[in-house]
């Protein structure tokens, strides 16, 4: 957590999630891969730990169009596809 803001790896977004998303190391930004001509469609920040890119949960999950929740009891993070 930075600034109050929760990061995951990158790579759960990708490989748990099965999201298509790239990673811009001159940018250092987090973009939807483009289809079919059509460009990025978002960008977020993005930041770098121990070697491992981080990427912001909540930013990231409200972009790729789920709704996210802050489980305070349990300390973790709730997405649901509307």
């Amino acid at each position: 957590m930075i600034n109050g803001v929760c990061l995951a790896p990158l790579n759960f977004f990708i490989e748990q999630l099965e999201w298509d998303l790239i990673w811009d190391p001159v940018l250092f930004q987090i973009a939807t891969k483009p289809y079919d001509d059509i460009k990025t469609s978002f960008c977020l920040p993005a930041y770098m730990i121990k070697g491992q890119i981080m990427a912001p949960v909540h930013a990231l999950a409200e972009a790729m169009g789920y709704e996210v929740w802050w489980l305070e009891q349990e300390q973790m993070i709730k997405l649901k596809k509307p």
